[in-house]
């Protein structure tokens, strides 16, 4: 009964993590939506999408990787070296901001003649007034991507809930905070969201550096302790961050193309209901960092019937999670809509159920992107995301060029289909290579 009871709470305090994280989110966007407008919230959603799409490419993969090797250290060889790989992970981090500010600047400096192949849509991306601002998207790549790893160390250290409030909570309620204060006083922008998102991505780094800090042993590493850390995370950062950035491209390079093709406006709504469909994902990534550790440390032990058997479970209990809330978000879905303040509610309806049906695939495969991050299996995570970019980019500019009068609900069909293709190429590749790892040990490594 003890051990039940122990069961439940592990998974209901992250569950309620989790859902209380969703909830800040959403309450953004309803702030927003109630004091100023769809094209704000467009603006702020836009902001999101380019220091996510930036922040994965330039941060080469770093949360993913430290998750994956602390969460090995921990279990294994000690705190030492677990403590000696947070604060390197999290030094690192620092570089990617660096790094934005750099290629931003380089790509405004882009000759036009080079612009040559579908000038329509590349000559939008690549311009002046599409793209970011440089200094403050720094900032926020670089809180992105700290407090992304801040959150995945503190799941490796199996702080799984206070993982979760440091990935989904806490860079966001300077955001339901600020809305409020500002909307309360009509002074609500973008620009106010902007920095009070940059300024919750700073205070996840701060309160992880708190908290890991207490945690692991208060063992000052040596000199060769953190060169081994730097080596061993950037060790295999080639494949890790190709796909990495082909993910990323992904899944935010449909929002930034409806704020090109339709309006900031569409982009608002269109974010709204991407963050509206995530909700039907929220037992799926209680799981993910329940699950995400052990998937690596059953692949390093060489236990492949033990990565299958949980493997299986968490893809069962994602699809008994998902589908219900699914259903649910379906049926209500126009209330939902009213609730947020949506004036389009027929428009965005459309847009939610197609992206609602992506997300129940997503849960039908289970965590298996994940999965194949902790077991190393970076050549078929590249092969079913490049096979579905291929759809979403080429469906992209099909969209553009011929000007469609809807272009957000056909870019919504093209996100759902694009991520179908990869989720069922990502479960169909990682059978295979666990069936062939439980064959032969060794080319599970």
């Amino acid at each position: 009964m003890s051990q039940f009871a122990s069961s439940v709470r592990g998974f209901s305090l992250p569950l309620l993590a989790r859902v209380f994280g969703l909830l800040v989110q959403t309450a953004v966007g309803w702030l927003t939506l109630h004091y100023t407008s769809s094209a704000e919230l467009g603006h702020y959603y836009v902001f999101v999408a380019w220091t996510l799409t930036l922040g994965w490419v330039l941060g080469f993969g770093l949360p993913e990787q430290a998750m994956r090797i602390v969460s090995v250290a921990y279990s294994g060889v000690g705190q030492t070296q677990a403590r000696s790989l947070c604060l390197t992970a999290l030094s690192l981090s620092l570089a990617s901001g660096a790094l934005t500010f750099l290629v931003l600047k380089l790509a405004v400096s882009i000759p036009s003649e080079l612009r040559i192949i579908f000038p329509s849509m590349t000559g939008a991306i690549w311009s002046p007034s599409a793209l970011p601002e440089p200094v403050i998207t720094a900032f926020g790549v670089t809180g992105l991507v700290g407090s992304r790893v801040a959150a995945q160390l503190l799941k490796s250290c199996r702080l799984v809930t206070l993982g979760l409030y440091t990935e989904f909570v806490i860079p966001f309620t300077p955001l339901v905070i600020g809305a409020w204060f500002f909307g309360e006083s009509s002074r609500l922008d973008s620009t106010h969201l902007i920095w009070l998102h940059v300024l919750g991505g700073f205070l996840s780094i701060f309160s992880a550096i708190v908290v890991l800090t207490h945690h692991i042993r208060r063992t000052v590493p040596g000199k060769y302790a953190l060169l081994t850390a730097v080596r061993q995370l950037l060790l295999g950062v080639g494949p890790q961050w190709f796909a990495v950035a082909m993910q990323s491209i992904l899944l935010n390079a449909p929002l930034i193309a409806v704020s090109i093709l339709a309006d900031a406006a569409a982009a608002g709504i269109f974010g709204l209901c991407m963050r509206l469909a995530a909700i039907s994902m929220i037992g799926t990534d209680v799981i993910i960092a329940i699950r995400g550790p052990s998937f690596a440390e059953f692949h390093t032990k060489g236990e492949i019937q033990l990565l299958q058997r949980s493997f299986s479970a968490s893809r069962r209990a994602a699809v008994a999670l998902a589908v219900p809330i699914t259903i649910l978000l379906i049926v209500f879905s126009q209330p939902i809509l009213r609730f947020f303040g949506v004036k389009e509610v027929a428009f965005a309806q459309e847009i939610l159920i197609v992206l609602l049906l992506g997300r129940l695939i997503y849960a039908f495969v289970g965590p298996v992107s994940y999965f194949l991050w902790m077991i190393r299996a970076f050549r078929e995570e590249i092969v079913a995301t490049v096979a579905a970019l291929t759809i979403l980019v080429s469906g992209t500019l099909i969209v553009g060029n011929l000007s469609f009068k809807n272009p957000t609900f056909a870019l919504s069909v093209l996100t759902t289909a694009s991520l179908s293709v990869r989720f069922v190429l990502q479960f169909f590749l990682a059978g295979r290579k666990t069936a062939a790892a439980n064959l032969d040990p060794k080319k599970g490594d």
